[in-house]
């Protein structure tokens, strides 16, 4: 059977749920942008199902008529929900006549940065020492090493003009 993927925006009902969801990936309900705290399940965005279960989220936030995400997780992979999720976002810019999508990653995070580059998105800038700096401080839950036990230490972002 052909598994069924079907995207919502993001309810009120799910917004029960999306707390407990953000802190099984990132240990912590908040989650840091260029040293700004965001609740992820406070913000709009989309959520992905297959067979009535969440497998993907999506979150986001304007700020000076740009829109930057700020979560994007998936717990079912090689799908395609990630990149379904972020065309999603990309075509309500689009709608909002929102020109600018940014996005963070930290230099651990290897699968991120190729996924961002496929999906069309530019390297930047990379803010070195960004987390040891600024981000720990207003979120000391930031582990000291990530992938493959990288030290997470610089934050890179990456831009999509639309």
């Amino acid at each position: 059977m052909k598994d069924l993927i079907t995207i919502k925006p993001i309810c009120d009902t799910d917004r029960i749920w999306l707390p407990v969801w953000i802190s099984q990936r990132w240990r912590t309900e908040t989650l840091v942008f260029r040293g700004e705290k965001n609740s992820p399940a406070e913000l709009p965005g989309f959520v992905a199902f297959m067979h009535k279960m969440p497998v993907g989220v999506i979150t986001y936030r304007i700020k000076d008529d740009v829109c930057q995400i700020i979560s994007l997780d998936t717990v079912v992979h090689g799908k395609g929900i990630g990149l379904s999720l972020l065309e999603k976002v990309l075509e309500l810019m689009q709608k909002e006549k929102i020109h600018k999508v940014r996005m963070l990653t930290t230099n651990d995070n290897i699968k991120r940065m190729e996924f961002l580059e496929n999906a069309g998105f530019k390297r930047v800038k990379v803010y070195e020492d960004e987390v040891v700096k600024y981000s720990r401080k207003v979120k000391p839950e930031i582990q000291p090493y990530g992938y493959e036990h990288i030290p997470i230490k610089d934050e890179i972002e990456y831009c999509r003009e639309l």
